[in-house]
């Protein structure tokens, strides 16, 4: 009635977003633009309706959004960084384990966490990922801010896009500290 109401004032209506039935009775979610049509004289005897199916790009929208819920309540420490080293994102646990906020760490060089007899390591991932191999389990230390050398268990994976091409990597750190501290007292 809304939808008709507004067609009749002459409105036009962009990306509406409602759910409709196919004729299987299958529900897919559809943006509609609806206008007004008019006769030669301007009064409006009808509307035009486009009707886009949306259901794969809510689908990919509610799959982004749990796996952000993932990300952000890990229990690891999980940053993504474009092919130059560059800090694209960072979760919570990212920022307590580091020391630095979201702010502090993103746009800026990765190697920043790296101590400088280690920078090597950083060029070896990048070779091994530049060939599509995963690094699972890698241990190596890494800095917090103020320089406190922290033990960590680095896993990092390549990210493709729609293509398959690397486009950036991702780094999950799980701190080791604690572990390392008892293996070393026994």
């Amino acid at each position: 009635d809304d939808i008709l109401a507004r067609i009749r004032r002459g409105e036009r209506i962009k990306h509406y977003e409602t759910v409709r039935v196919t004729k299987h009775q299958r529900r897919i979610n559809v943006s509609l633009t609806i206008s007004p049509l008019r006769d030669p004289s301007g009064t409006i005897i009808g509307a035009s309706k486009i009707a886009r199916d949306i259901t794969e790009q809510k689908r990919a929208h509610r799959m982004q959004a749990y796996l952000a819920a993932i990300v952000e309540s890990s229990e690891d420490a999980i940053l993504s960084k474009n092919l130059d080293g560059i800090i694209q994102s960072c979760n919570a646990r990212a920022e307590q384990l580091f020391g630095y906020t979201a702010g502090e760490l993103v746009g800026h060089s990765v190697r920043m966490l790296i101590p400088e007899d280690r920078q090597a390591e950083e060029d070896e991932i990048l070779g091994r990922l530049s060939s599509g191999q995963r690094i699972d389990h890698f241990e190596t230390v890494r800095l917090a801010k103020g320089g406190r050398p922290v033990d960590i268990s680095l896993s990092v994976s390549p990210i493709r896009d729609e293509a398959g091409q690397i486009v950036g990597v991702a780094k999950i750190a799980r701190d080791i500290t604690e572990q390392k501290r008892a293996h070393r007292m026994q």
